[in-house]
């Protein structure tokens, strides 16, 4: 495996998890919003 190939692999795989942690956090802020302003 090339250096590069690596290199886009750990991008995959940092991005993925990014995305992951990013939908949980807006999905939680918005169940947990509307409960303390309405």
């Amino acid at each position: 495996m090339t250096l590069t190939a690596r290199l886009t692999l750990a991008a995959a795989a940092a991005l993925a998890t990014i995305a992951v942690l990013a939908g949980t956090y807006v999905e939680v802020l918005d169940r947990a919003l509307p409960m303390h302003f309405v």
